[in-house]
């Protein structure tokens, strides 16, 4: 998870209080812990940050084996639906990948209200699906957030998506309520407040287990078993044609 997703596991747990010097020690206290070695490193990823790189091979037969190991068929050009999970940010992005991955989903994320590039990108390629869309949205819920949906969807029917079924999955009333996420008050600086009742909650205040499990339920219930069935034979198949082409290479 991230800094700021282990802050709000804290938070939940009542270990510390939810304000900005709270932040800055489970910072200063994690890093702690990590050069000491108490913490592996891995335990905390920072997806604002990432290489980029040209992927290149020893030679042939190692590509080959990449490419068998890695070769994935497209699940969802056999299945009678089309599916996308769009996210607020990139760290709520870092935790459904996971998910997303494993079904061949597209996952979006916005990083606030998304450029117009983005929303078109997004809209051309719902229209050329040609079959029912589904799109599931993770965000924050506050003035802002709430209004993000809105100028999302406005904008991506604008440029000519077809229609297409938007879902929000998270953060929600009956989840803030029910799961007793931590939240603030609204800033009366908003210019949105206005509209908006109850405590703003940030999506990190969600467990990332459970985001992942509301991201499973929202993929799999489009999923129709026979076609999966028959993708996943298929795809066996092409991964043992890859294997025979690697096995002829000379020495």
């Amino acid at each position: 998870m991230t800094l700021r997703q282990l802050f709000y596991r804290l938070v939940v747990r009542k270990h510390i209080q939810k304000t900005e010097a709270g932040y800055k020690a489970v910072g200063r206290l994690t890093g702690q812990l990590r050069e000491s070695g108490d913490l592996p490193w891995s335990w905390i990823v920072d997806s604002s940050r990432m290489v980029r790189q040209r992927a290149s091979y020893s030679g042939l037969g190692e590509f080959l084996e990449q490419t068998q190991r890695l070769y994935r068929r497209n699940l969802w050009q056999d299945q009678p639906e089309y599916v996308e999970i769009w996210c607020e940010s990139e760290s709520a992005a870092g935790v459904l990948c996971a998910i997303t991955y494993e079904w061949g989903v597209p996952l979006r994320p916005f990083k606030g209200y998304g450029s117009r590039t983005f929303l078109y990108e997004v809209a051309r390629t719902l229209r050329e699906q040609n079959k029912p869309a589904t799109c599931y949205y993770f965000g924050d819920r506050d003035p802002s957030g709430n209004d993000i949906d809105r100028s999302a969807l406005e904008s991506v029917r604008r440029y000519g998506s077809g229609e297409f079924r938007f879902v929000r999955v998270a953060v929600t009333e009956k989840q803030v309520s029910d799961w007793s996420l931590p939240g603030a008050p609204p800033k009366r600086t908003d210019s949105r407040v206005k509209n908006f009742r109850g405590p703003c909650v940030e999506l990190e205040a969600i467990e990332p287990d459970r985001l992942r499990d509301l991201c499973r339920d929202c993929i799999e219930q489009h999923i129709d078993s026979h076609a999966l069935e028959q993708h996943r034979l298929n795809e066996k198949a092409e991964r043992e044609t890859l294997n025979r082409m690697r096995e002829s290479l000379p020495g």
